[in-house]
């Protein structure tokens, strides 16, 4: 009969006490003394993510013994708690320029190991499970629909700025209006919404139908965007940590594209 437990790396005293109420209790020594040392970080968060027997393992008939089940809740609790020392959790939403909520934006997050995602119908993106004091490369994206929100108002608000008779005062609108994404805007994103909103062109030839801005950027110059930071770095994780975007349809200047 063998009783895997979870004990290096305890830093939490109660969990210390816990362990040595368990082995006391069950008359076992800990099969793994330095389980979590033989482990790298991420496959320790990936463990505690799915159930309690990766980390204990008993025999059948000590299992269902009277003495034992009163002793299982504990080792549940040693468990969730073990997972809380190790693993932190990265989430966040995103929203377009009028605060509704994305769907369906594809969320990546690239540190030792990679993990890709989804907004859901909220907006929300969740990765669980991330080894402390990882370093993190945050990005998203969305393609396809090339023509939601774009409409022969968009051409000529974008002309009207063009030639100074209504320029804009919103970095996401200047965004949303280089459509060639070069960081000016001229005649040229002009043709190339031109040409597929005419159906010549699938997609922008130079651009997603998306972009995305970390919400917390603050444009240093509001009327000329410039570059702005569309993936987050995130160096040594401690903690859980909440990123949130702001999505830009391209061609829409008014804000009109349908979020979901």
């Amino acid at each position: 009969m063998q009783l895997v437990i979870w004990e290096t790396g305890m830093r939490d005293l109660r969990l210390r006490n816990l362990v040595s109420q368990i082995k006391k209790e069950i008359k076992l020594k800990s099969y793994y003394p330095h389980f979590t040392s033989m482990l790298p970080k991420q496959h320790v968060c990936e463990y505690a993510q799915r159930t309690v027997y990766l980390v204990i393992t008993l025999n059948s008939n000590l299992m269902n013994s009277t003495n034992l089940k009163p002793l299982w809740g504990l080792l549940c609790l040693l468990f969730i708690h073990s997972s809380a020392i190790f693993c932190q959790t990265i989430f966040g939403t995103i929203a377009n320029v009028n605060d509704e909520p994305m769907e369906g934006v594809v969320v990546t997050l690239s540190c030792a190991s990679g993990f890709v995602t989804e907004t859901n119908a909220a907006g929300i993106f969740v990765f669980e499970g991330i080894p402390e004091g990882s370093a993190c490369e945050l990005s998203v994206s969305m393609n396809g629909d090339v023509l939601n929100g774009v409409s022969t108002f968009d051409l000529l608000l974008i002309s009207k700025h063009i030639l100074g008779q209504a320029p804009f005062n919103s970095p996401y609108q200047l965004i949303a209006a280089d459509v060639d994404h070069n960081g000016i805007i001229t005649e040229a994103d002009l043709l190339d919404l031109q040409t597929v909103f005419t159906g010549m062109e699938e997609g922008f030839p130079s651009n997603t139908s998306w972009r995305f801005v970390d919400a917390d950027y603050i444009f240093t110059d509001p009327g000329n965007p410039g570059e702005y930071p569309e993936v987050v770095n995130i160096g040594n994780l401690q903690g859980n940590v909440e990123i949130n975007y702001i999505a830009i349809k391209i061609g829409d200047v008014n804000g009109s594209a349908v979020p979901n």
